[in-house]
C-alpha cells in the first residue's frame, strides 16, 4: 500500500503489533526524516528517524533538554502515565547535566566493566537453572520462561531484593512486564495492580535499607549525597523504579526478539552454533536488529534551531527513534538483513551522549550467556506457534513466543 505523510501515525500501537512499522520508518527516513507527528488532543511532536540526526540531538543536551518533558512520552494524556512525571521528576531520565552527571555517578559503580564481569558466574548459574527447567518442560513460552526470568533475577540481585521474595514478586508483577505500553495510555486492570505492587514493594525495601543498610544498590542510594544533601525518599524510589524497569524490560525484549530473529533466519542460528567466535557480533546484531526500545524519552528544544531542514521552535517536543536509526541504510548496508557477523555495527540501541544506557554492558553479558547456554544445551529449540507482539509504540517486544525446547 502506498504511504503518504498525511496517513502516517507513529503513535498508533497497532502499527507495531502488526509488525508494519519498518516500512513506515523507511518511508520517513527517505521522505521526511524529521517528521512532525500531529496528535488528536496533544500538541504534536517532532520524530527524528535517521542515524545522523539522532546523534545530533543526543550530543546537544543544552539545546535539547531532558528535564522539559515526561519520562513516559505521554504527550496526549499526561494524567494517565504509568510512571507519573511528578514521581519520576529529578531522576536520571528527566535531568540534565550537571545534576544528571552526579546522579549517574551514584549507581555507575554497579555497572562498570569490572563489576559486570564479576557477575558472569552468577548469571551463568541462573541461566543454567532456566535451561534445566526448560528441558524438563519440553515446551513453553520463551518470553515468560526464558527472556523475562534472567534480567529479573539479575536486577533483584543488584538491588538486594531478598531471594525468598523473588518468586512471589515475579508472579505478582508479571502482568506489568508483558503489558502493552503506549505513549498515551497507562496500565489497566492487572497491569495497574502489578505496578502498584512493585512500587509498594520497592518503597518497603528502601525503608528497610534506611533502617539497616547492606551491600547493594538500594543501600548505596540510602547513604548517598548529591551536593551535600541526601536524596529524598521520593528521589530514591524514582531511581530504584527506573533501575528495575530498565534492567528488566529492555533485556527481556532483546532476548525474545533475538530468539525470533534466529527462528526467522535459521542459517544465522546455525552459523553461531557452528562458530562461537561469532557470539559477540551476534549480540550486537540482536541489539541493532531488534532495537528493544523503539524511541527515547522526550527532549524539549530550549531555543529556535534547525534539524533536518525543519525549523524547531523553543518548547517543541523532539523524540529520537532508535529503532529507525538502527535501520538507516546510509550507516548499515542492507539494514533489514539479520547478519550475525555484521561489522562495524555502531548501533544506537543504548542511546548516545550523556544519557547512554548505564546497563549496556550488563545487557550484553546477559544476551551472550543466555544464547551460549541455549545453543549448547537446547540447540533444537523451535517455534511451535504464532508469536504475539506487544501492542506498544515505545518498546519493541513480544508478549508471547511459543516454542518447543527440545
Amino acid at each position: 500500500m502506498a504511504l503518504s505523510l498525511e496517513q502516517i501515525d507513529i503513535t498508533d500501537p497497532d502499527l507495531y503489533a502488526s509488525g508494519g512499522a519498518a516500512s513506515v520508518f523507511r518511508y520517513l527516513r527517505e521522505h521526511e526524516p524529521v517528521f512532525f507527528q500531529r496528535q488528536r488532543s496533544g500538541p504534536g511532536f517532532w520524530a527524528v528517524t535517521t542515524y545522523a540526526d539522532v546523534r545530533t540531538v543526543s550530543r546537544d543536551p543544552q539545546t535539547f533538554i531532558s528535564s522539559g518533558g515526561t519520562s513516559t512520552m505521554d504527550l496526549e494524556k499526561p494524567e494517565s502515565a504509568s510512571l507519573d512525571y511528578e514521581m519520576m521528576r529529578g531522576t536520571l531520565v528527566i535531568t540534565d547535566p550537571p545534576r544528571h552527571t552526579k546522579l549517574r555517578a551514584l549507581v555507575n559503580k554497579a555497572f562498570t566493566p569490572n563489576a559486570v564481569a564479576r557477575l558472569e558466574p552468577f548469571v551463568r548459574g541462573i541461566v543454567g537453572q532456566i535451561m534445566d527447567d526448560c528441558s524438563l518442560a519440553g515446551e513453553g513460552d520463551f518470553v515468560r520462561d526464558v527472556a523475562a526470568r534472567l534480567p529479573f533475577v539479575v536486577i533483584c540481585e543488584l538491588l538486594g531484593i531478598p531471594r525468598d521474595d523473588r518468586a512471589g514478586l515475579f508472579n505478582a508483577i508479571r502482568p506489568m512486564m508483558s503489558a502493552d505500553v503506549t505513549m498515551a495510555a497507562g496500565p489497566e486492570g492487572g497491569s495497574m495492580d502489578a505496578a502498584t505492587t512493585l512500587v509498594s514493594f520497592l518503597q518497603d525495601l528502601i525503608d528497610t535499607r534506611a533502617a539497616a543498610a547492606e551491600q547493594d544498590l538500594v543501600s548505596d542510594l540510602v547513604r548517598a549525597e548529591v551536593d551535600g544533601e541526601r536524596l529524598t525518599r521520593a528521589e530514591m524510589l524514582a531511581l530504584v523504579i527506573l533501575l528495575f524497569i530498565a534492567g528488566t524490560e529492555t533485556t527481556q525484549n532483546a532476548t525474545g526478539g533475538g530468539m525470533l530473529a534466529f527462528f526467522d533466519h535459521p542459517g544465522e542460528k546455525e552459523r553461531v552454533i557452528a562458530d562461537r567466535s561469532l557470539m559477540p557480533t551476534a549480540v550486537e546484531e540482536i541489539l541493532r536488529y531488534v532495537s528493544p526500545t523503539l524511541v527515547s524519552m522526550v527532549r524539549t528544544a530550549t531555543r529556535e534551531t534547525e534539524l533536518g531542514g525543519k525549523a524547531i521552535k523553543a518548547g517543541d517536543k523532539v523524540t529520537l527513534w532508535y529503532g529507525s536509526a538502527n535501520r538507516d541504510a546510509s550507516v548499515f548496508p542492507d539494514p533489514d538483513r539479520f547478519d550475525v557477523s555484521r561489522t562495524p555495527n555502531d548501533h544506537l540501541t543504548f542511546g548516545f551522549g550523556a544519557h547512554f544506557c548505564l546497563g549496556a554492558q550488563l545487557a550484553r553479558l546477559e544476551l551472550k550467556v543466555i544464547f551460549e547456554e541455549l545453543f549448547d544445551r537446547l540447540p533444537r529449540i523451535a517455534l511451535s506457534g504464532e508469536p504475539k507482539r506487544l501492542r506498544s509504540n515505545i518498546f519493541n517486544g513480544l508478549e508471547k513466543l511459543p516454542v518447543r525446547f527440545r
